[in-house]
């Protein structure tokens, strides 16, 4: 199977594409098919443990870490989320010398729907079986944003990506493709650690333009982001809410509930709003930030800009 991508676009877009191209069904637990492409410059000899079948290639499942059945969560990052804790170890063979061969793995819930991918580089050559492992993915927030989510099947993929020599594209070719029912958990947020009650506090509250201003005030019709993070030793649910003031004019509130477990987590409880400069006189905004948890305790914080 080939297919052509952009060679411009960047690491992560790429990822994005060659991932999403082509609409993935649900895969069927524990099936392999294998596509026929020509062979490429010969592999230098590699370490490895000789193929125990003959194939055009395949894989092979070692394990995971959590195992199969676990329950593990997402972490925000740059406004979309990445799954860090959890690593899928596989075997791979394959009949062809690929030395640019890619690994692309993939997690899909019970509807088909593919919630996670991640790339890894794996060289391989004939009649060797490779060890091959992932513990980077990003997650398709659009298509499985509510957790927690069940994820029922893991997709591999042996396959490279060649400059085609027109246009900047890169051809995908697909080599192998095996799947694996595998049952993991997925949450947005870990579980509260627990422990004695404590009061919510703040740790940051900023703003942001998407146009530069040099640190000045925003100008009428700037879009920019305001972001507070609340946080809380013992993970108790809280709600944050913005309140965004124009000099002369009444303030806008913003709110965001958050679970059991946020406020606790690596990022903490952070919530973020767009905003859009309106047209006036002295644009030097206020912001009001509220943290309450679900016991009534509050913390709040004020940035004015200057």
């Amino acid at each position: 199977m080939t297919r052509a991508i952009s060679q411009s676009a960047p690491i992560w877009l790429l990822m994005m594409l060659t991932a999403a191209c082509g609409s993935p069904s649900a895969p069927s637990p524990a099936s392999t098919t294998a596509a026929s492409a020509p062979e490429s410059a010969v592999l230098p000899p590699q370490p490895g443990t000789p193929a125990a079948a003959a194939g055009s290639g395949g894989f092979e499942f070692l394990g995971s870490d959590p195992g199969p059945g676990a329950e593990t969560s997402v972490r925000g990052i740059g406004g979309g989320l990445i799954l860090t804790d959890l690593t899928v170890r596989l075997a791979v063979h394959s009949s062809q010398s690929l030395p640019d061969a890619k690994v692309e793995f993939e997690l899909f819930d019970a509807s088909g729907r593919q919630c996670a991918f991640g790339f890894v580089d794996r060289p391989v050559g004939p009649g060797h079986v490779y060890p091959v492992s992932n513990a980077f993915w990003v997650w398709e927030t659009d298509d499985c944003g509510n957790f927690p989510v069940s994820t029922t099947t893991l997709k591999a993929t042996l396959l490279t990506l060649r400059d085609t020599g027109s246009g900047g594209l890169l051809q995908r070719t697909e080599y192998a493709t095996t799947t694996f029912p595998v049952g993991y958990t997925i949450r947005r947020y870990p579980p509260p650690p627990g422990g004695p009650e404590t009061a919510p506090s703040i740790s940051d509250l900023s703003w942001s333009a998407g146009i530069p201003t040099g640190g000045d005030a925003p100008l009428p019709g700037d879009p920019f982001t305001v972001q507070c993070t609340g946080r809380e030793a013992d993970g108790a649910p809280v709600t944050v809410t913005i309140a965004v003031t124009w000099p002369g004019r009444a303030p806008q509130h913003f709110s965001h509930p958050f679970p059991a477990g946020a406020s606790s987590s690596p990022t903490g409880a952070v919530y973020r709003i767009g905003v859009v400069t309106p047209n006036v006189p002295d644009t030097r905004a206020r912001f009001d930030c509220l943290v309450r948890n679900d016991r009534g305790q509050q913390a709040t914080q004020v940035f004015q800009i200057k």
